[in-house]
């Protein structure tokens, strides 16, 4: 999804529909991915204030969400990730972030990936980072589960960011509708 800046993707897309998954499959296990680790923890952060406060969600969701989650959650911190009620175990957190650059995980296979903001109006200046961007994305495609799902939601700011390219891409292997 490629909107204009200030439409509410991250607050629609990223937080909202990455939470009706979680509410849907408690077994999800999604990577947040961002440029830098700390703008995908500030997304992140944003869904586990939801989680937290929201007593209708907690109150429909009983059997997934936790009433005290900073006390009966296995894991409930912006940096180790939120771990929601599951039957399986899993080295993942149910919603953990991550750079796409900067900081970067290993050893993780994410059920989902949420790739926002991954490209910014400062990063397009420099042709190396262009490509750093590009190649770190293709690599965190190895993050995945073999039956694993990504979303990629941003702003375009070049005519050949990783954005475009992506969506080049989709365009390019879309089969014709006849």
């Amino acid at each position: 999804d490629l909107w204009a800046r200030e439409h509410g993707k991250t607050t629609i897309i990223t937080q909202g529909e990455t939470i009706r998954q979680i509410l849907n499959n408690p077994e999800e296990r999604v990577g947040i991915f961002s440029y830098s680790r700390p703008a995908a923890l500030s997304i992140l952060r944003g869904i586990k204030q939801i989680l937290e406060g929201s007593s209708l969600l907690k109150t429909c969701f009983p059997d997934i969400l936790y009433q005290e989650p900073r006390t009966e959650a296995e894991k409930w911190s912006e940096t180790d990730g939120l771990i929601v009620k599951r039957k399986g175990f899993y080295k993942e957190a149910t919603l953990e972030a991550w750079g796409l650059v900067e900081g970067m995980p290993t050893c993780k296979h994410f059920s989902g990936r949420v790739y926002d903001d991954v490209v910014t109006a400062d990063l397009v200046n420099s042709p190396d980072v262009m490509a750093k961007l590009k190649d770190s994305f293709d690599m965190s495609q190895n993050l995945r589960t073999i039956d694993g799902w990504h979303k990629v939601i941003g702003t375009t700011y070049h005519h050949e960011d990783l954005l475009v390219n992506l969506r080049n891409k989709v365009t390019a292997d879309a089969k014709p509708v006849y």
